[in-house]
C-alpha cells in the first residue's frame, strides 16, 4: 500500500481533503520528508494548505533532475544552496511566461515552509539552505489585475452594515456576524485576513489598570468591558515572522472593544468543545466547529447585508488595502518612517494603485514620495566577491548578482555609477555633494574595500556625540551615520582596522566637522 499524507479540515458541509503520495513524486523520500511536515504545518495554519500542496510536487520534479541529487534515496538533508536555485530560475522562466503571481508565490511558501521545519528541527536543513531561505526571493509580486481599495462610501456602508449586526444580538456566534466582526477588524487593524483567521485565545492576552480586574484572565476581562489593552500575538507563515501588537484602548478604542466582542461572544463555546480559535459557530447539526470561511462568501454576506452594490472583486484583501490607505492619508508623515506594516520599497510597488491614495499623493507627496523611495534604496557594496544592496530605511543589505552592480567611476569618496545623474542636482549636473558623505546613502555609489578610509572618518564625523544639535544630527547626519556603521559591519575587521590608519588620506570637506555642531555652537 503506499504511503499517502492527508490534510483534512471540517467545514459545515463536510470533510476536505488535500492528499499528497511520495510515491508518485520525482523524488520519493524527499517527497515524503515535505509531506510529513506539510500535514504538521496545516495542523496550525491552514491557510498555506493549497499553494504548498502545488509547491511540493514541483519543487520535488526540480531536485529530481540536478546533478549530484539521488531522486531515489536522497531526503531533505541531502537539499543545497544550488538546488534552491535551481528552483528559483525555474520559477523566473515560467513567471516570465506566463506573467502570473503564482510562481511568486510558490517561492515565497516554500521559503517559509523551509524555515518553519528548521525552525521545529533545528539542524534538519543544511547551513546554505538556511541561509538561501532568509534571503529575498529574486522572484516579484506580478498582477495582471491588481486589487483596488474599496471606495470610501462602499467602506462606509460595510461598516455600517456590519456593526448594526453585531449589535442585533450580543451573544450570537452565527456565521454572518462573524463575517461582521472581521469585516470590523480588518478595518480597524489592517491585518491580513489570514492572520486574523488563524487567532487563538491564546494569542490574545488582555491586561488592565483597573482594580476591578486585577485577577481575571482574559475571558473575564472581555466580557466585563475591563480591558484596558490587547497584547495580540501575530504569525505571517509567508513573513516567517511572529510580531506582538499592542492595542490599547485609549489610543485603538475600537480594536480593543471588537476583541471585547469576540471573545466574550464565542467563550461558552470554547468551553464547551475545548477548541481555542477565536472564530466559533454550531455547524448544521449543531456541533461546534471553527468557521468556515467559504461559507458564506463575502459576496454573500455584501449581498445580504449592505444596502446599495459593492464593487466587485468581492475579495478580502480589498479590505486591507482600504484600510492602509487610510492609514496613509491620516499618518502621511510618519507611514514610511516608522514602517509598521511594510518597507518603503514593498509599498510604493504595492499599495499606490489606488485611486484615493494617488489623489493624495499627487496633493501632499509630490516629489517628495519619490525622494523618499530613493531614500530607502541605498548604495551597492562590494565585499570580495559577494555584492550586496543596502536598504537605508531598514539597514538591511540584500544579496544581489555581480552583473547588476553598475560600472562605477571612482568619485571624491566612493564609486559613482551616475556622476551627472545626482540625486541631488539636476540631470547633467554634476553632483554638487560627492565629499559631504551623502555619496554613502545614494543608489548611485558602489563602495568597495578602497573606499573603507573615507567610510571610517564620515562615521566618526557623523556621530551623534560630536552634534551640538539633535535636529540638525536627525536631519543631515542620521542615515549617513547609520549607513556606514551597516557597511563597516560587512568588511573584514582586519581590512577596517588596516583602513583606519589611513584616514588622513581622504580629500573630505572638513566643514562638515564644524555644520555637523550647527548654528547655536560657536
Amino acid at each position: 500500500m503506499r504511503e499517502e499524507f492527508v490534510v483534512e479540515w471540517f467545514p459545515p458541509a463536510g470533510p476536505r481533503r488535500l492528499r499528497l503520495v511520495p510515491a508518485n513524486l520525482g523524488a520519493p523520500e524527499l517527497a515524503r520528508e515535505l509531506a510529513s511536515s506539510w500535514v504538521a504545518l496545516c495542523r496550525e495554519y491552514i491557510s498555506p494548505v493549497n499553494i504548498l500542496r502545488t509547491a511540493i510536487p514541483k519543487f520535488c520534479a526540480i531536485v529530481a533532475r540536478q546533478p549530484g541529487f539521488d531522486a531515489s534515496t536522497d531526503g531533505i538533508e541531502a537539499l543545497r544552496r544550488r538546488h534552491l536555485d535551481a528552483w528559483e530560475r525555474e520559477l523566473l522562466d515560467e513567471q516570465a511566461k506566463k506573467k502570473t503571481e503564482q510562481p511568486y508565490r510558490l517561492a515565497v511558501f516554500l521559503s517559509a515552509f523551509l524555515r518553519w521545519i528548521e525552525d521545529e528541527q533545528p539542524g534538519k536543513l543544511h547551513p546554505s539552505v538556511v541561509e538561501r531561505v532568509r534571503e529575498k526571493t529574486r522572484l516579484s509580486l506580478v498582477s495582471s489585475n491588481p486589487l483596488q481599495d474599496f471606495s470610501r462610501r462602499e467602506m462606509f456602508l460595510m461598516r455600517k452594515a456590519a456593526r448594526e449586526l453585531t449589535h442585533q444580538d450580543r451573544e450570537s456566534c452565527d456565521p454572518d456576524v462573524l463575517v461582521a466582526l472581521h469585516v470590523l477588524l480588518s478595518v480597524a487593524t489592517g491585518q491580513p485576513p489570514e492572520v486574523l483567521r488563524v487567532l487563538t485565545v491564546d494569542d490574545v492576552v488582555a491586561s488592565t489598570t483597573d482594580p476591578r480586574g486585577a485577577d481575571m484572565d482574559t475571558a473575564v476581562l472581555a466580557a466585563s468591558g475591563l480591558a484596558t489593552s490587547y497584547a495580540v500575538t501575530i504569525f505571517k507563515l509567508r513573513a516567517h515572522s511572529v510580531d506582538e501588537e499592542v492595542y490599547t484602548r485609549k489610543h485603538d478604542r475600537r480594536v480593543v472593544s471588537l476583541f471585547d466582542d469576540l471573545i466574550s461572544r464565542t467563550n461558552t463555546l470554547r468551553q464547551q468543545s475545548g477548541l481555542r480559535s477565536l472564530w466559533l459557530t454550531r455547524g448544521r447539526t449543531g456541533e461546534i466547529e471553527r468557521h468556515d470561511w467559504s461559507r458564506p462568501r463575502l459576496s454573500t454576506w455584501l449581498f445580504r447585508h449592505v444596502e446599495e452594490p459593492v464593487s466587485r472583486n468581492h475579495d478580502w484583501r480589498r479590505i486591507r488595502k482600504s484600510a492602509i490607505a487610510k492609514d496613509v492619508m491620516d499618518n502621511t508623515d510618519t507611514f514610511l518612517e516608522l514602517q509598521h506594516r511594510h518597507s518603503p520599497s514593498t509599498f510604493f510597488g504595492r499599495y499606490t494603485a489606488s485611486p484615493d491614495m494617488r489623489a493624495h499623493m499627487g496633493r501632499l507627496w509630490g516629489r517628495t514620495a519619490a525622494e523618499m523611495f530613493d531614500r530607502a534604496v541605498g548604495p551597492a557594496v562590494v565585499v570580495g566577491g559577494s555584492p550586496v544592496r543596502l536598504d537605508v530605511a531598514t539597514q538591511q543589505a540584500r544579496p544581489i548578482e555581480s552583473k547588476s552592480v553598475p560600472r562605477a567611476y571612482e568619485g571624491a569618496l566612493t564609486g559613482c555609477a551616475a556622476p551627472e545623474q545626482s540625486p541631488y542636482a539636476d540631470e547633467g549636473e554634476t553632483c554638487p555633494v560627492a565629499r559631504a558623505g551623502k555619496c554613502f546613502t545614494c543608489p548611485n555609489a558602489v563602495i568597495t574595500e578602497a573606499h573603507l578610509p573615507a567610510m571610517i572618518l564620515l562615521n566618526e564625523a557623523s556621530d551623534p556625540e560630536a552634534a551640538g544639535r539633535l535636529d540638525t544630527w536627525t536631519s543631515l547626519w542620521r542615515d549617513i551615520h547609520r549607513s556606514t556603521a551597516t557597511m563597516l559591519t560587512l568588511f573584514p575587521a582586519k581590512s577596517v582596522d588596516e583602513a583606519r590608519r589611513r584616514t588622513s588620506e581622504v580629500l573630505v570637506d572638513l566643514g562638515i566637522r564644524q555644520e555637523l555642531r550647527g548654528d547655536d555652537e560657536k
